[in-house]
């Protein structure tokens, strides 16, 4: 019987997250952690594109819509009513 084995505790990378030993999970600050240099880990949006896509997804969330990918039908976003499984997309 009995698991004797040797347990190891988890190391921190620099970047602030941990690898789990013996799991597939990983844990990621959510917060915009930096790398010493004083500029944020996280640079999104990063140009015009990305902050035109988020205002869209901003605007449409704060109207309390639900966003899903839109990838598999050639577009940014599938809007929502409500919950996607209840609900058919309207936009």
């Amino acid at each position: 019987g009995g698991g004797g084995g040797k347990k190891t505790k988890p190391k921190e990378n620099l970047h602030g997250w941990q690898k789990i030993v013996g799991s597939s999970f990983v844990n990621i600050p959510l917060a915009n952690a930096t790398d010493g240099d004083g500029k944020g880990a996280w640079s999104f949006p990063s140009n015009m594109k990305e902050r035109e896509r988020y205002a869209v997804f901003k605007d449409l969330h704060d109207r309390q819509y639900s966003l899903t990918s839109g990838a598999k039908f050639g577009s940014d976003y599938l809007v929502y009513p409500g919950d996607p499984i209840l609900y058919h997309a309207h936009y």
